[in-house]
């Protein structure tokens, strides 16, 4: 955990799972520009000011995780992190197979599920974890395709199935009212051959009987290549979302330069841009940079890069977009090829691996009205009330 301050400068504080306190007061930028189209959309544009809007950086207020130490403090691989209403925080090993349960001073309190396939247990490919009704956890199980349910407290509760009949469930939002929400990400093959996201989110009735496809998320598709020749694009375009406090959706893809908000119904409310959300062509030094970064993420610093890896023509704007407590969303921007996470160029829906330290705050209007700075490879994975819950990787 981190607390924010009011303060330019960044945090280099060394931490699995952090937090972070805002402490800043709220400043408003005036150059924001508002239109309503003839379908009734409202377009926000961000000008760029003559003075920057509100600066805020990280401290550490709690830090989880150990090289070395009990099995409760240590990790292989963080798939998510969560917490409740009352500080808990819910930590979700993806090699492990378990999910284990802090207090808010960050000891450790309970564990949830362990490898298998049987009620309470998880598999090879957990993704999510989230709080239910009731302060129930239920944990995404993407290759089982179904949810496992545990009581406040730990004990397996119920199973909720979500075979729709082909994979793809990656993430999901339970609603106090006991509806669903399930992104669902998933590849089909055109009559080409060629290889086709679907990428949507679908949304439950309140028994959780069916489901209806409430928005899909349009974005152009990566190079995947066909079946004879399978390409690995080094930015794989996809989305990142998130539900805001009043129940809009807003989400942004890694190869678009804005952000939209839809009502709960799908519909489009309105789109936000940034005149600083441009792409930046890929020249010749920020090519070396990427393929240095390519090879430290396959442990070969000398290695030769395959030919059937597709570098971009551009470096993105935006990587990631999440949710605020006062009703508005964060925005995360690229930052600098260096200091990218190797790990983020292979794990291709996670995108929040793959920005830099510094994240845009926009009111639940969409006008810009802070910037904050938090650690390198750092991934914000929930901001709730004052605080930032995210997970750290280290040069290790």
């Amino acid at each position: 955990m981190s607390r924010l301050k009011r303060c330019p400068a960044s945090l280099g504080a060394a931490a699995l799972i952090s937090v972070a306190s805002v402490t800043c007061k709220r400043s408003t930028l005036t150059t924001a520009t508002q239109v309503t189209d003839s379908a009734g959309i409202s377009i926000v544009v961000n000008k760029r000011a003559p003075a920057p809007p509100a600066r805020w950086r990280t401290e550490p207020a709690v830090a989880i995780g150990r090289i070395d130490g009990p099995d409760e403090y240590t990790f292989g691989r963080i798939a998510d992190v969560g917490a409740n209403a009352r500080g808990e925080i819910y930590v979700l090993d993806r090699q492990a197979r378990r999910a284990t349960v802090y207090g808010p001073d960050g000891r450790y309190r309970y564990t949830l599920g362990g490898p298998g396939e049987g009620p309470g247990e998880l598999g090879q490919y957990v993704t999510a974890i989230r709080v239910g009704p009731r302060d129930s956890i239920a944990i995404l199980d993407f290759r089982q395709r179904r949810l496992n349910v545990y009581a406040p407290g730990g004990e397996p509760a119920r199973t909720v199935a979500l075979d729709f009949g082909r994979p793809g469930p990656y993430d999901f939002v339970w609603f106090d009212n006991g509806r669903l929400l399930i992104r669902w990400l998933t590849y089909n093959l055109d009559s080409a051959g060629h290889f086709v996201p679907w990428d949507a989110l679908l949304l439950s009735d309140r028994r959780r009987s069916a489901f209806d496809t409430l928005l899909v998320f349009r974005y152009r598709p990566p190079e995947t290549g066909d079946l004879n020749r399978l390409l690995r694009p080094i930015f794989p375009n996809t989305a990142s979302y998130d539900v805001l406090a009043d129940g809009r959706i807003v989400w942004s893809a890694l190869r678009g330069h804005q952000v939209a908000v839809h009502n709960l119904d799908g519909s489009l409310e309105r789109i936000v841009r940034n005149e600083g959300w441009r792409r930046r062509v890929l020249g010749p030094d920020e090519r070396s940079a990427l393929e240095a970064v390519y090879r430290a993420g396959t442990g070969d610093r000398d290695a030769p890069i395959p030919d059937n890896v597709v570098f971009p023509d551009s470096i993105p704007a935006i990587t990631a977009v999440r949710a605020s407590p006062d009703g508005g969303f964060w925005v995360q921007r690229m930052g600098a090829l260096p200091e990218t996470d190797p790990e983020a160029l292979f794990l291709p829906a996670d995108l929040g691996w793959l920005g830099g330290p510094e994240w845009e705050v926009y009111d639940s209007n969409g006008y810009w009205y802070a910037t904050v700075e938090l650690p390198r490879r750092f991934r914000v994975t929930r901001v709730r009330d004052s605080t930032v819950i995210g997970i750290q990787r280290d040069d290790l």
